[in-house]
């Protein structure tokens, strides 16, 4: 269906390079890029908030800037409600992004992702190591004095 068909909460028309955070329980980080195009075209929930990143601008920068501690903290401050927290589209779209230039856009997601690749690496390596520490306790408090 177009959007022009879609109920009320679902009008916001998604495109490939658009980025898409939810404003419902923002904490839990629930944010995406679109990286291809769907036919029929997708539509959001008002629950979404829909970013089309200008010229200049990379939508795998846009994302990690969402996820960054200061856009975090900002969206924190204007969440309302308890027990269903939400930052309203006005809020969210009065937040500031801070835009290096292009190069530079490219140079932090590339960082970022290499140092989250180092993350899971010692993830991996730590639980590598409790499961080789539990499994050297299991076998010497088996072992017969």
């Amino acid at each position: 269906m177009s959007t022009t068909e879609a109920p009320s909460r679902a009008r916001k028309a998604v495109k490939e390079g658009m980025v898409i955070y939810s404003t419902v329980r923002p904490y839990l980080l629930n944010i995406a890029v679109v990286n291809q195009n769907f036919s029929p075209e997708p539509i959001a929930s008002t629950a979404f908030a829909i970013l089309r990143p200008l010229g200049g601008m990379e939508a795998s920068y846009i994302y990690r800037y969402l996820r960054s501690p200061c856009f975090v903290q900002y969206v924190e401050g204007c969440q309302t409600g308890i027990a269903y927290p939400a930052i309203s589209d006005k809020q969210f779209f009065s937040g500031l992004i801070a835009v290096p230039p292009e190069a530079e856009q490219h140079r932090i997601v590339t960082k970022v992702d290499e140092l989250m690749a180092l993350c899971d690496q010692i993830e991996q390596q730590t639980e590598a190591s409790l499961s080789a520490h539990t499994t050297v306790v299991k076998n010497l408090l088996a072992t017969p004095v």
